[in-house]
């Protein structure tokens, strides 16, 4: 996807999305399938929308490819999203991983987001 390539070298725009980004790319092949079966699409569009670009690749790559177009027209519609509705989602996106009981992560450390 074009979209991929675009984001490639793209920073995390804040620091919460920069924290939270590095425990999603840090998940295992089974934990991030897990992951991804469980989140609400436009849930998962604010959370990685200001993630690092790195990080979006690897949610994509994880994604069959209907489910990747649905993604990424929900990021594109998202449009400016208020930090509180990204702290929301963040906050949702913790909750699930907690409850993956993805062995050896603490995401309590991530309840400040």
């Amino acid at each position: 996807m074009a979209y991929l390539k675009k984001i490639e070298k793209i920073p995390a725009a804040g620091n919460s999305s920069a924290k939270l980004g590095k425990y999603i790319a840090a998940l295992d092949k089974k934990t991030m399938k897990r992951f991804l079966q469980i989140i609400n699409t436009d849930d998962l569009a604010k959370t990685i929308k200001d993630m690092d670009g790195n990080v979006q690749i690897k949610v994509f790559n994880h994604l069959k490819e209907r489910s990747g177009l649905l993604l990424l027209e929900a990021i594109e519609q998202l449009g400016s999203v208020a930090h509180d509705e990204i702290v929301e989602s963040q906050n949702k996106v913790i909750a699930i991983m907690s409850e993956s009981n993805d062995p050896g992560r603490d995401y309590a450390i991530l309840s400040f987001l």
